[in-house]
């Protein structure tokens, strides 16, 4: 972990006589909303407003969007593990075990299931009621079953040899105690979550004013959280009874779903467990306890680096008792200014663009948390202070809320920006008119206090319209989010927004992360394609063909240009490099291990109205035996990639459920998300 400093004063020394100015966003009638100057203690805020000021006029602040999608992720995600309650098992299991022992009570499980699979239907159709209802009466009926095979009699089934660990009776009775668990946990959830989710359904409808929602979803989740431990008593006891039960008791036609159901319940386990935690952590992330402070990182993806884009931007947003405080607007070149002897090495590429490591260049890591600490180090080292998390967004956001909201006029550029023309509009402004001003980047300073009075404003239609593109983008990896809180952090892991390198599996892994490095904005023009070939021979060698084939259909115009970028291909530690054909002339191919990763790194230049293809060869570091498992990890802000993967097979070895089969296609779309794919390989010779 990185060393941690409070926020201190940057006096003199940050803003000598001649230095760019920082750009501040005041608003103009809020009651107790003040502003600082970036680096003060936040006990320092009330001065005269600087000339550089950018006033905002909006009510009392209210909670940002980041902090109302950790909410609803956990609850979206919560939902959905109950699921597992009705796929857990199936009908037949339970049966199977319980029918040797009574048919009534096999009657009664059966009826369960059904009720527990009627629950989940109704979760999924947003019907509280039923599914409150169905869970009820799953619970009874599991209930009466329990009742009825213990009257049996424990010295009975003992003295007959049906009660021992290895009886069926035995099996069948922790799972039908599993299933009685899962449906308590099932209603409990449902009356948990239901005021919650009656708010968010009743957004667009509600009187509720914006800088309201903090408090509400505050007030809500704390009233959650001891519901929500009893939940986590119910799905651990559950997902224990399920671990014990021997597969070997079961008929092999329901290993596959006692397998599935023991997966399926430590799932819902953990998603409790972070549920739990969030109800626990959000009030003291949103200020409720003392005031923070996040840096959101604004990430140009026309100017592609691995978690985004290039950071030529960022805001400080202080957040107290869940209402937005102060909001600074700063560009990373200024602030690296003040930090020209940084203690931290420069990553040996980034070399031919400059000569230092500043905070414009600090999210060269694919790992978000690796680059989000070192963004937070290289500021504290220009006098900044630390931060309580760090935000990365790219420009797709920014293009979401202007869909909502509508153009935006900037009276001081006589501009008006849409979705359609921001980036364009933009980069124009700052490149080109702007370029030779003291900040070329006024456009954005104007812009952001309009975005975030919006923002503030948003009515509860507008509001659910943001959550939901939210929750896109941080599907799609458009948004990242780092917490300073180790447990904040891990729920930003369990939610998988956190943007984090998964660890080593024992499979097969794959990340294409382009580094545009004097390559001018083009990265969003150039197309890119992947070909992964994974050929497994009768030993369970595996070698891998990587090919990357790049279309540039820009023009040698501004922004476009020749693109050159900086390529690392990441794959499992200790594979072992064949070749590489089709980098840069007279460059040379890097092999270094970043975490549990082992990773090529090459130059690759492509010309406007061109196409580069360049062929990557290796051999993993271990065999397959009986299963094959790729995981490729989509580089946020690149969103014109698609990828082909297919496993080729000896032709000794063949694919389980397909004879006959030795190529299996694994993949072939866009790639726009995170991907997991899995096949059984059997020897068939």
């Amino acid at each position: 972990m990185l060393p941690i400093r409070r926020w201190r004063s940057l006096n003199k020394r940050l803003m000598p006589k001649g230095t760019k100015r920082y750009y501040y966003i005041k608003p103009k009638t809020a009651s107790g909303v003040g502003f600082r100057e970036p680096g003060l203690s936040p006990a320092v805020r009330t001065r005269k407003v600087a000339r550089s000021t950018l006033d905002m006029s909006f009510g009392e602040a209210a909670v940002s969007a980041p902090a109302l999608s950790w909410l609803w992720m956990g609850l979206r995600l919560a939902i959905l593990a109950v699921l597992a309650i009705a796929l857990y098992v199936g009908g037949g299991l339970v049966s199977q075990a319980a029918g040797s022992v009574q048919g009534q009570i096999t009657e009664l499980a059966g009826r369960g299931m059904s009720k527990l699979e009627a629950a989940s239907a109704a979760v999924l159709a947003q019907d509280v009621s039923a599914a409150r209802d169905n869970f009820i009466a799953a619970e009874n009926l599991f209930g009466t079953a329990q009742k009825q095979l213990l009257g049996l009699g424990q010295t009975n089934l003992y003295l007959s040899g049906l009660g021992s660990d290895t009886s069926k009776v035995v099996a069948g009775q922790k799972l039908i105690d599993s299933g009685y668990n899962l449906a308590q946990a099932g209603r409990t959830l449902v009356d948990t979550l239901t005021p919650t989710w009656q708010y968010f359904n009743g957004l667009e409808s509600a009187n509720d004013q914006p800088q309201q929602l903090a408090t509400q979803i505050v007030g809500l989740m704390g009233k959650s959280s001891q519901n929500l431990d009893r939940v986590l008593t119910q799905v651990s006891r559950a997902n224990l009874l399920l671990a014990s039960v021997n597969p070997a008791l079961v008929d092999p036609a329901y290993a596959t779903a006692l397998a599935d159901a023991q997966t399926k319940t430590a799932t819902l386990q953990a998603t409790v467990m972070t549920l739990a935690t969030l109800a626990k952590e959000l009030p003291g992330a949103l200020g409720f306890n003392n005031p923070r402070q996040y840096l959101i990182l604004n990430q140009n993806n026309n100017e592609l680096r691995a978690t985004g884009g290039f950071v030529g931007s960022y805001m400080l947003v202080e957040v107290y008792k869940g209402q937005l405080k102060s909001v600074l607007v700063d560009m990373t070149q200024r602030i690296d200014g003040q930090n020209p002897n940084t203690s931290l090495p420069l990553p040996a590429p980034l070399t031919t663009i400059t000569s230092s490591f500043g905070t414009r260049d600090a999210n060269w890591y694919l790992d978000f948390p690796t680059s989000a600490q070192t963004f937070q180090k290289l500021y504290e080292e220009a006098g900044g202070g630390t931060a309580d998390g760090i935000i990365a967004i790219d420009p797709e956001a920014i293009k979401d809320l202007l869909t909502i909201f509508g153009p935006t006029y900037l009276a001081g550029k006589d501009l008006t920006l849409t979705a359609d023309n921001f980036v364009t509009a933009t980069q124009a402004q700052i490149e080109l008119i702007d370029k030779d001003k003291a900040n070329p980047k006024e456009v954005l300073n104007e812009f952001a206090p309009i975005l975030l009075g919006r923002l503030l404003n948003a009515n509860g239609e507008e509001m659910k319209r943001i959550s939901s593109a939210l929750l896109a983008r941080l599907g799609s990896k458009d948004v990242m989010l780092y917490m300073r809180s180790p447990k904040m952090q891990s729920v930003m892991e369990q939610l998988q927004v956190a943007g984090t390198v998964p660890v080593d599996t024992g499979g097969d892994f794959l990340a294409v992360v382009r580094s545009n490095l004097g390559g001018r904005k083009s990265s969003q023009v150039v197309a890119e394609e992947i070909h992964h070939t994974a050929n497994v021979n009768l030993t369970g060698d595996v070698t891998v063909s990587v090919e990357l084939k790049y279309t540039h259909t820009g023009v040698n115009v501004f922004p476009d240009g020749p693109n050159k970028d900086y390529i690392r291909i990441y794959v499992p530690q200790g594979s072992l490099r064949i070749s590489v054909d089709g980098e840069d002339y007279g460059t040379e191919v890097d092999q270094i291990e970043e975490g549990d990763k082992t990773i090529f790194g090459l130059w690759l230049t492509t010309q406007p109205g061109a196409s580069q293809t360049v062929t990557v060869n290796y051999r993993l570091p271990h065999k397959v035996t009986s299963h094959y498992q790729l995981d490729v990890m989509k580089q946020p802000g690149a969103n014109n990639t698609t990828l082909v993967s297919v496993l080729k097979l000896s032709p000794a070895l063949g694919i389980a459920d397909e004879a006959g089969t030795k190529t299996k296609p694994l993949f072939n779309g866009e790639l726009n998300a995170d991907l997991s794919v899995g096949v059984d390989i059997i020897q068939v010779n």
